[in-house]
């Protein structure tokens, strides 16, 4: 192959993996690869809250077994089974986050339907439907996004322990805790390899659990007004 000016290229560099890492550094940043493991804990988050009160009885029981196991050993046994790639990870996740999410979700559902306002709109012949979007719903909102603030940061930080493990993405995809582990063979002359990797999942667990915090703060603040106004 000749170029533009005749130089003559033999080949090119093959891509970094587990066994090669040149250039790296330009398919792992610490800021770009870990937006879509965002977006995939945002995704599972949604689908772990939604299905909390789908069927009670079979629901909660089906929750009841998977909280009986401790997460970190269930994520591992999930990955051993199902085998290392980006789907499985999802997988693994969902399966993680559902329990805790239907059983939070459920409490503050059964909280709040025994309240006046509920009871007074199935009085006056409102329908289940209507209670649920009208009532339910909406003051189940502060809750729906703290506890989804706080599965977005659980979620990234055990696909991280998953990937740094070697059990969770393959080498070929980027991942901060792939960047760990990559980064221990030089851990004594580049530290600063492995260091801003775990820097960046401090970081966004840390400002997650802040935004949760905050948004904690001000739904309770706007519940505590409206009940001194009753």
């Amino acid at each position: 192959m000749t170029g533009r000016r005749g130089c003559r290229v033999v080949g090119t560099p093959a891509p970094p993996d587990a066994e090669r890492e040149h250039l790296r550094q330009q398919r792992q940043e610490p800021v770009r690869p870990e937006r879509r493991r965002l977006h995939v804990a945002v995704d599972l988050v949604d689908i772990g809250v939604r299905l909390g009160g789908a069927i009670d009885v079979i629901t909660q029981r089906i929750v009841d077994v998977l909280m009986g196991f401790p997460p970190i050993i269930l994520a591992l046994a999930l990955m051993a089974m199902l085998g290392q790639s980006v789907n499985n990870v999802i997988i693994t996740l969902v399966v993680l986050l559902s329990p805790s999410a239907a059983r939070t979700m459920r409490s503050s559902v059964l909280s709040l339907k025994e309240l006046t306002y509920v009871e007074s709109a199935r009085a006056v012949g409102s329908t289940t439907t209507r209670v649920v979007f009208r009532h339910l719903m909406p003051n189940c909102l502060g809750t729906y996004i703290v506890l989804f603030t706080v599965n977005v940061a659980y979620a990234i930080v055990v696909e991280a322990s998953l990937s740094f493990l070697g059990l969770g993405s393959p080498p070929d995809e980027p991942s901060w805790g792939g960047m760990i582990t990559a980064a221990t063979a030089s851990l004594q002359r580049a530290p600063w390899i492995a260091f801003f990797p775990g820097l960046a999942i401090c970081l966004v667990v840390f400002g997650l659990n802040l935004l949760g915090d905050a948004i904690r703060d001000m739904t309770d603040a706007k519940m505590r007004g409206s009940t001194s106004q009753t």
